[in-house]
């Protein structure tokens, strides 16, 4: 692959600016001239990269992974050539996710949420069926409360000052608003929801979700959704696609930024003119950002939960339910004690399904695999299975960080204000999750306006 299009006769060290303690050097001839260079190849950042692409600004699109697409995982089975998606499965409903696929030649459908048999609702802590009783609340009662704050679904500038209803606690709105029976239809992927400041929740699972929980979700046709990024990254080229590649360090100013970062051949300088980042913004997920003392005081607040998607086959699984969920039969509202395995939903290939897990803090690869593995033979030893057959990992991913967040305390004093005025500062741009909501959807609308105020400054 070819990473660099304009070379330096000379080794590029750039004098100390007034403005910064130390020098910046970049011990490479390799020298890459761009209008905007992104950080992050995931949803955010491929999106931002097709829109600046299309408007004919010039990009260097870094990612430390070997593909694009972020949180989307696709797995092809060896034997079928079927393909099968364990991380991001369906879309939100809205005008922004039909327009890209459209864009990039990827044939989509909409149909009700796919959930083709009965949930299993069993206590993995325990190893037996729940007995965990709630009664079922509707989504009309949880969509009232969400409707009073449709803002958030576009961006997450917050009121001043912020209404309680958002930096409460998540089980203060459940019990004030009469939702018990609705949480355990929530995605917990975000770890302790009933813990969780309820902006979270209502950001994730707002308006624009909460119809498409009523009418209808948007799929890729093929069930192969890495074909997105796939053909992003035909459309982008080689020249402006830098797959397995870091950053080493940064010099930002307010007219220009300088990257240096490892690819796979060698040390390369990347100039652009803007920047835009869109990786979890924790300060040790940072390194090599040469960041001011108002960026560490804003990102330093962040933290961030554990979760983990793989593809697990488990021979002889009874077939009768579509989906087992982790619902204990001691805890508020059958919330599982984390780390926990969330959900395991069966696909369309033989004995394969989709294992979802979660925890408070970051687990290693083999820690949250273990887990995995040690709750799918609780459960068989109690629903059956050729027990005589080991469960197999075939595929697997960290998300970790996920679900990045501050506390009810920062949100009620304006976190999210100080957040928003790093927006432009330096050169630098922000999208991603920890500026919106994880909803593939609403970044992509975000990040649409986000891009429209880079390519403004552009001129």
């Amino acid at each position: 692959m070819k990473l660099q299009s304009l070379y330096s006769a000379a080794v590029f060290m750039l004098p100390v600016a007034a403005s910064t303690s130390q020098p910046f050097s970049c011990n490479t001839t390799k020298v890459i001239h761009r209008d905007v260079a992104i950080i992050g190849g995931g949803a955010s950042g491929t999106y931002a990269a097709m829109q600046l692409h299309d408007l004919g600004k010039s990009v260097a699109l870094i990612e430390r992974k070997p593909i694009l697409g972020g949180h989307t995982n696709t797995y092809v089975d060896p034997t079928t050539n079927q393909t099968i998606d364990y991380g991001v499965y369906q879309w939100t409903d809205l005008d922004v996710v039909t327009e890209f696929f459209e864009r990039l030649n990827v044939s989509y459908t909409k149909t009700a949420a796919i959930s083709p048999g009965d949930t299993f609702k069993f206590d993995f802590e325990r190893g037996e069926l729940s007995n965990q009783s709630l009664v079922e609340a509707s989504v009309d009662a949880y969509a009232d409360v969400v409707d009073k704050y449709d803002y958030l679904q576009y961006d997450t500038a917050l009121p001043d000052p912020v209404p309680q209803d958002l930096y409460r606690p998540f089980r203060d709105i459940v019990k004030k608003y009469g939702l018990e029976g609705f949480v355990s239809n929530l995605w917990n992927g975000q770890g302790d929801i009933l813990t969780m400041p309820a902006l979270y929740i209502f950001k994730d699972v707002g308006p624009a979700v909460v119809e498409s929980m009523r009418t209808n979700f948007v799929y890729t046709a093929n069930h192969n959704n890495y074909e997105i990024f796939g053909n992003a990254l035909e459309i982008l080229g080689q020249d402006s696609v830098f797959l397995l590649t870091t950053v080493s360090h940064m010099q930002r100013h307010n007219d220009s930024v300088r990257i240096c970062v490892e690819s796979p051949t060698g040390r390369e300088l990347i100039h652009s003119k803007k920047l835009l980042s869109t990786i979890p913004p924790l300060l040790d997920n940072l390194d090599g950002y040469d960041l001011s003392e108002d960026e560490k005081s804003v990102f330093g607040q962040f933290r961030a939960v554990g979760y983990y998607a793989s593809l697990v086959r488990i021979p002889g699984l009874p077939p009768s339910s579509f989906m087992y969920k982790n619902i204990a039969s001691d805890t508020v509202y059958g919330q599982p004690r984390l780390p926990a395995l969330y959900r395991i939903m069966r696909t369309e290939a033989p004995e394969l399904y989709i294992v979802e897990y979660g925890s408070l803090t970051a687990l290693t690869a083999q820690a949250a695999q273990d887990g995995i593995l040690q709750s799918i033979e609780t459960l068989r030893r109690q629903v059956g299975g050729k027990l005589d057959l080991e469960s197999e990992i075939v595929a697997y991913d960290s998300h970790t960080p996920y679900h990045v967040h501050v506390s009810s305390e920062a949100i009620r004093d304006g976190f999210y204000r100080k957040l928003y005025g790093l927006q432009g500062r330096r050169s630098t741009f922000y999208s991603g999750a920890a500026f919106h909501a994880h909803d593939s959807a609403l970044l992509w609308r975000f990040t649409k306006e986000i891009v429209g105020d880079l390519v403004e400054e552009l001129g």
